[in-house]
């Protein structure tokens, strides 16, 4: 029997019941102050992990690097789906605000002891782990905020925000953080991460009042019964019961990993070969890379200004047409700037498909089992990325960059193909309007 989830404390139930009866300007404020932290919080993470890896770099030598990254992944992969389990127990919006300030304080704590220690390698991979916990908690718990904190009509458009907001700091972030900690060292860009956190935790904190507003309907939940002692384990098999039996959520998330391992090995090792054996050099795989996060960018702003564009099936596969024209292009491309613009297209099809399944996957969810629905996202999409990142250089130690590249492309076409299918007969073409026409409501969820 699982538990009910609390959206803040048992406190504030009454007050949770009150906050129906918001405005919309009250609610517009929120979500304002709400997203404005948030980018300013992913911001902060991108300059953190630069200073992190450029200071384990400078202090231990390349070969180090990957003991940090190691020891952040490994936590995170393998409590991602556990996470999801916490996040329904305790609520994701007090989660979120908890986990934003027991990580700045961990960040604070760090930056003290490299004020007087230094960096010594046991430090960094110790605070990378705990980043690691931290974020198997925080994925889940922030995937499940927007429809708690917007109402059902702007999902769409807020979620896409959130994704133009993302690669913006992904952006800006690492060239903040390369100049602070090329000037400073460590400690200030850990300090101005920790800064974020605080700020992020304080405007969450700002909108609990507007936690009523959530879409997804709730499930009427089956009171405790005197004694329960239900676990964690016996909830997170709960959750993967109530994804397999739901199409509406598992196509979704099987194209979401799908896509996922399509086009994330590309990204990080595809793209890296193939500027090699091109003769491009680095610049050439940064112009790539800056390809894909200007294409992600755009159609995340398109999505955000035109949310109706989001209808799932005709997004998987236009998205994969144009996601494997764009590989099998940049892998036999004559010149960088060719490429170039073909990985910006490649960005706006993986754009689009991320754009459309978080949407699908609030609306499809009930509020007691949001955080395990999204715990599975991130864990398909983050915790197995190692998968495709392994399996494209296998493709290409065999044979060459090109060769794994088209093989990408193939991959992306079948998901696309499995999203389609999946998605037409249980979604059809009516989501984008369902997702404007259902009315936000407070359930007994929330009691």
């Amino acid at each position: 029997m699982s538990r009910q989830r609390r959206l803040w404390s048992s406190s504030t139930v009454s007050r949770l019941a009150d906050a129906r009866v918001t405005t919309a300007s009250s609610t517009d404020r929120r979500r304002v102050l709400w997203l404005t932290a948030e980018g300013v919080s992913l911001t902060g993470d991108n300059i953190f992990y630069v200073a992190l890896s450029w200071t384990v770099v400078d202090a231990h030598g390349a070969g180090s690097l990957a003991w940090v990254l190691t020891a952040g992944a490994l936590p995170r992969g393998l409590l991602m789906l556990l996470g999801g389990a916490v996040v329904d127990r305790v609520g994701p919006l007090r989660l979120a605000v908890l986990s934003d300030i027991s990580r700045a304080l961990v960040l604070g704590a760090i930056t003290a002891a490299v004020w007087v220690l230094g960096t010594p390698l046991a430090l960094l991979v110790a605070l990378a782990a705990v980043f690691g916990v931290a974020d198997a908690l925080y994925y889940p718990a922030s995937g499940a905020l927007p429809s708690l904190l917007v109402p059902a009509s702007h999902v769409v458009r807020v979620q896409n925000v959130r994704n133009l907001l993302s690669r913006t700091g992904l952006v800006v972030g690492p060239i903040v953080g390369g100049l602070l900690v090329s000037r400073t060292g460590p400690e200030l860009p850990f300090l101005a991460d920790a800064a974020t956190f605080l700020l992020c935790a304080v405007a969450l904190a700002a909108c609990r009042p507007a936690a009523g507003l959530g879409v997804a309907p709730a499930a009427k939940p089956t009171p405790p019964e005197k004694g329960d002692s239900t676990s964690l384990l016996d909830e997170l098999r709960g959750g993967f019961s109530y994804i397999t039996h739901r199409p509406a959520l598992a196509t979704p998330l099987l194209a979401a990993a799908l896509f996922e391992f399509a086009i994330n090995g590309v990204i990080n090792v595809g793209y890296p070969a193939i500027a090699a054996s091109s003769g491009w050099g680095s610049a050439g795989f940064g112009f790539l890379s800056a390809g894909m996060g200007v294409g992600a960018g755009v159609s995340a702003l398109l999505l955000s200004i035109v949310p109706r564009l989001a209808v799932a099936h005709r997004v998987y596969i236009a998205a994969a047409a144009a996601a494997a024209a764009a590989l099998i292009t940049v892998a036999h491309a004559g010149n960088v700037a060719t490429a170039a613009a073909a990985s910006a297209i490649l960005g706006v099809a993986a754009g689009a498909v991320a754009g459309v399944i978080f949407p699908l996957l609030q609306h499809g969810t009930d509020r007691n089992h949001i955080g395990r629905v999204m715990s599975m996202f991130y864990f398909l999409t983050a915790g197995l990325a190692p998968l495709s990142l392994a399996a494209i250089a296998a493709i290409i130690n065999a044979a060459d960059p090109p060769v794994g590249l088209t093989c990408a492309a193939a991959a992306a076409v079948g998901a696309g193909l499995v999203g389609y299918l999946g998605s037409r007969p249980t979604i059809g073409r009516h989501e984008a309007a369902a997702a404007t026409e259902r009315p936000s409501k407070t359930t007994s969820a929330h009691r």
